[in-house]
């Protein structure tokens, strides 16, 4: 015999009894969802709902709307339809964005990750120690307190550590130009990936003092990355003063820091 599931359709902020499996709302008001310790399939109507699906994996379904999802299982599904709202997660677990959900919450204070998807996202992270990676689009990413690593991907992204000793990581020298707001050369790292970049950086050690200047461009062949501190623009150039590669702006840091070599860290993966 199949598997028999009921589902209670209401017009009103419901929680699932226990023994009830599906949740519907209908009407025009916006009201919430709230499953139970099954695994649960809570759609929402077509105004701004609140949907939570406590226990099991559950399927959550926005429709119309500025939805907001409660996540508390890895197993959690979130569908929503493009172009019908602004839709936020907020998540108890590591979490992917899925498709046409534009925004991310990590809550409590454990050390949990969010990463986005192909829209232009709001990361934000917890108290913990959180990786937050934008993926395509222009992204907004906050770790906020924590030691936290922010990746941006590919589009302009705008990164903000927050307190904690935070690591900021570009994995290609062309995607994009992402403005890291609150850089402390006391605390934080700018993190390159290696075979990426080239220029024949060493990886899994600080950029050589040879690989570093602050100026408007490089003046020797060692020269790999450019910090202007009148501007704050961060630049790399794969070949210093020689002619087979161009200049390529990263990063917009705050005019004035006090930037060496060793705020930047060349990873091998």
């Amino acid at each position: 015999m199949g598997t028999i599931s009921d589902t209670l359709v209401v017009a009103v902020s419901t929680t699932l009894p226990t023994t009830v499996e599906n949740l519907q709302l209908i009407g025009s008001a916006p009201v919430n969802g709230t499953g139970n310790d099954r695994n649960n399939a809570i759609a929402g109507n077509n105004n701004n709902n609140n949907l939570a699906g406590r226990g099991g994996n559950d399927t959550l379904i926005g429709n119309g709307g500025d939805d907001t999802y409660f996540v508390s299982s890895p197993g959690d599904v979130v569908k929503e339809d493009g172009d019908r709202g602004t839709d936020t997660v907020r998540a108890y677990v590591s979490y992917t964005l899925s498709a046409n959900v534009e925004n991310l919450n990590l809550l409590d204070g454990k050390d949990l990750n969010a990463t986005g998807n192909q829209l232009n996202n709001r990361l934000n992270g917890n108290s913990g120690k959180n990786t937050l990676t934008g993926q395509a689009g222009n992204d907004i990413l906050s770790g906020n307190a924590g030691s936290d690593r922010l990746i941006g991907g590919a589009g302009n992204d705008t990164l903000t550590g927050g307190s904690g000793n935070d690591w900021f990581r570009f994995n290609s020298p062309s995607e994009g130009i992402d403005t890291i707001t609150d850089f402390a050369v006391s605390d934080d790292t700018i993190s390159l990936l290696g075979s990426a970049f080239g220029g024949g950086l060493a990886a899994r050690t600080i950029l050589s003092s040879a690989r570093f200047t602050i100026g408007s461009q490089a003046t020797t062949v060692n020269h790999r990355v450019i910090y202007n501190s009148n501007t704050g623009k961060l630049w790399f150039d794969r070949d210093g003063i020689g002619s087979s590669f161009a200049a390529v702006e990263i990063a917009n840091l705050s005019a004035g820091l006090n930037l060496t070599s060793s705020d930047i860290f060349i990873v091998a993966s």
